[in-house]
Formats: C-alpha cells, sequence, structure tokens
C-alpha cells in the first residue's frame, strides 16, 4: 500500500524588501520663456530631448521585522543628473550645461493585503540645478542659474506584473521655496512643480533592480 502524498507546501510569502536600489534611465525636456522681460535680457531656452542618469536608494528597516505596521515606514533618496548636455546658441556657440536632481524624504505605504503591490504616500526635500557656462566656467549673461529648492509631496505606486517585473507611476507637487538667480531677475517671481515618472522595473538580484 502506498501512503498519501506529502503535503505541497504553500509558496512563501511575497514581501516587501528591506533596501531597494535602482538604476534607470530617462528622457527629458526644458523649456524656458520670459515675460515680462522689456528689455529683452534674457534668452529663451528650449531642449527637444535629453538622457538622464537616475539612481535611487530605498531603506525600510521594519522589512526584517514581522511587524506589518513597521514594514510601511522607510527612507528614501533619488539623485539624477544628464549625461553629455551642452548648449547652443543662435550663433552656434557651445556652452557647457549641467542639471541635475537630489531628492531625500519619507515614505509611507499604504497596508495592501498583499504586499506585492504598493501605494505610498512621499514627502521631503527636493533640490533642483540647471547651470550653462562660458569657456572658462564663466556664467553666460541672460542664462542665470537655476537653483530651485522645494518641499516634494506625491504619491508613489507600483504594481507586480510578474515576480521580477512591475510596472511604476509616481506623481508629485513641488512647493518651491527658492529659484536661485531668478529671484534676483524677478524678485516677486513665485514657482511650483509638477512631477510625474512611469517606469518599468526589472528585477536582477535580491532588492536590486
Amino acid at each position: 500500500a502506498y501512503g498519501a502524498p506529502p503535503p505541497v507546501p504553500p509558496p512563501l510569502e511575497w514581501r516587501y524588501p528591506g533596501i531597494d536600489v535602482s538604476v534607470g534611465a530617462r528622457i527629458f525636456t526644458r523649456t524656458m520663456s520670459w515675460d515680462g522681460d522689456a528689455m529683452q535680457a534674457m534668452r529663451p531656452y528650449d531642449l527637444s530631448a535629453a538622457p538622464a542618469l537616475r539612481l535611487g536608494v530605498e531603506l525600510f528597516p521594519g522589512a526584517l521585522t514581522d511587524s506589518r505596521v513597521a514594514r510601511l515606514f522607510g527612507v528614501v533618496a533619488h539623485y539624477e543628473t544628464a549625461v553629455a548636455l551642452s548648449t547652443v546658441d543662435a550663433r552656434g556657440r557651445n556652452y557647457d550645461t549641467a542639471t541635475s536632481s537630489l531628492f531625500a524624504g519619507l515614505k509611507v505605504r499604504a497596508p495592501f493585503e498583499t504586499e506585492r503591490h504598493e501605494l505610498a504616500l512621499v514627502v521631503g526635500y527636493r533640490r533642483q540645478d540647471f547651470t550653462v557656462r562660458g569657456e572658462g566656467d564663466v556664467p553666460v549673461n541672460g542664462a542665470p542659474d537655476l537653483g530651485y529648492s522645494s518641499v516634494q509631496v506625491g504619491l508613489s505606486s507600483r504594481w507586480a506584473l510578474s515576480r521580477r517585473v512591475a510596472l511604476s507611476v509616481d506623481a508629485s507637487y513641488l512647493a518651491v521655496l527658492e529659484t536661485g538667480q531668478l529671484a534676483e531677475v524677478f524678485p516677486h517671481v513665485s514657482s511650483f512643480g509638477l512631477d510625474v515618472l512611469a517606469g518599468l522595473a526589472i528585477g536582477i538580484a535580491g532588492g536590486v533592480e
């Protein structure tokens, strides 16, 4: 006689990782025009498309515990910089151009029944810089250094398509606190920002995608 087959163990529960590192690239555009510049001292700027590299780190110490509440709270940081960016004026002259963005903040996940999907509130500080320089790292007239400091509040979502592939969609509002040299040119300037990011994440190894 044969005994009953051994029971099949249930599949392991998928859990949020304690640390998540992401490396990616995206295409961005930038357009600047000026209203109220009676002396026409400011230069308009139009960038159709340029590549940027993005590095992100998310740390959730509570994910290493059995507490479903502690696993919902973490800290996040993102850094982004453009690659091989240059500006050409109407006379064909080239200028070194740099742009970067740094964000650090807190992330609170919604308590989904399954941790394969994610919806989270993200709040933090963001710094964005954009500079155009002539030969010898000399500032260019009509192209002020833009340095945006802002409080960023947004929603971050992640939807698992498979065990290794996920779709992410983020949307944020930026309450701008500082605009760099732009405030010197336009003393009464007011600014805000909207940031929308969509991407596809592919897992490479544990916690790295």
